[in-house]
């Protein structure tokens, strides 16, 4: 064991210098009984897919508005440019273009309190605050993301229902909060390591959704899967963690916005637009 031990630390100094071990950590959960629901939600969907519309996506043809909160610091600072807010939001319209969905700011305002600009507490205290700062600030109707200064020691963001609260140095991860807003898991799903390369369960493991790839579970703290920024491809000491049950090597989806491979995010499969939209006109017609 010491000996293992000792192995991976020194591949983590030689490959330290281009390898990032601790990708975005999403705080985003979901409960069993969601998962339960996006399994048969993917049924619903694919039975509602007629042979015309197999390759043309659903068109919401909505511009939905945005509250933007940025919680200032003790001193008094809020320790972030709007500008990149808005940089970040003009990505996710860019996202969501193929369903015609986009979004606009139609409010930006700074909150005094700066013990919400720190969550990072015990679990407990850090939920009551979290509860706290939405009660008080939380705009109806519409998408409130709140911009805070530290969350926890490798969380970077957390979406739940129809809010985000996202570290100021991690606003990249607004577009992946966006996502889940409409309903989309991860691309490793409740990270089970179970869904096959060759698709054959994918509508009963991972994110449910058979246009993204197989993603092993990835746990940028305890996994023997470390992740190489340059290449996007995860890589590791034991060629089994690399491989599905069946041994066959898994080819991670580092491109879809619904990974954790955050630094090679550029976009959404057919299906996950299908359910944005689905998640839309089913839960979200309200938003204005």
């Amino acid at each position: 064991m010491k000996l293992k031990k000792q192995t991976i630390l020194l591949l983590i100094i030689l490959f330290g210098l281009n390898t990032s071990f601790a990708q975005i950590k999403c705080k985003t959960e979901f409960s069993s009984a969601y998962y339960t629901y996006a399994q048969n939600r993917t049924q619903i969907i694919l039975s509602q897919i007629s042979q015309d519309s197999v390759i043309s996506l659903p068109q919401i043809n909505k511009t939905l508005s945005i509250a933007i909160h940025v919680i200032k610091d003790s001193l008094g600072d809020v320790n972030v440019d709007i500008n990149d807010i808005y940089d970040e939001i003009n990505i996710t319209n860019d996202l969501f273009k193929p369903i015609n969905l986009s979004f606009r700011v139609c409010s930006v305002d700074s909150i005094d309190n700066f013990q919400y600009d720190d969550l990072f507490h015990n679990y407990a205290s850090s939920l009551r605050e979290e509860q706290e700062l939405i009660n008080q600030f939380y705009v109806d109707s519409i998408i409130n993301i709140y911009a805070i200064t530290k969350f926890s020691q490798i969380t970077a963001c957390k979406s739940c229902k129809n809010y985000m609260i996202v570290r100021k140095d991690y606003l990249y991860t607004i577009p992946h909060l966006m996502g889940h807003i409409f309903g989309l898991l991860h691309t490793n799903g409740n990270g089970n390591h179970a869904e096959l390369v060759n698709g054959s369960n994918c509508l009963t493991t991972g994110d449910f959704i058979c246009d993204t790839q197989a993603d092993p579970e990835y746990n940028p703290i305890t996994s023997v899967l470390w992740y190489h920024e340059n290449n996007c491809e995860l890589f590791s000491p034991y060629a089994y963690s690399l491989k599905d049950p069946n041994d066959d090597w898994y080819m991670i989806p580092s491109t879809n916005y619904m990974s954790l491979y955050s630094n090679c995010w550029c976009l959404l499969t057919n299906f996950q637009y299908r359910i944005i939209a689905y998640e839309f006109y089913l839960h979200k017609t309200y938003l204005r």
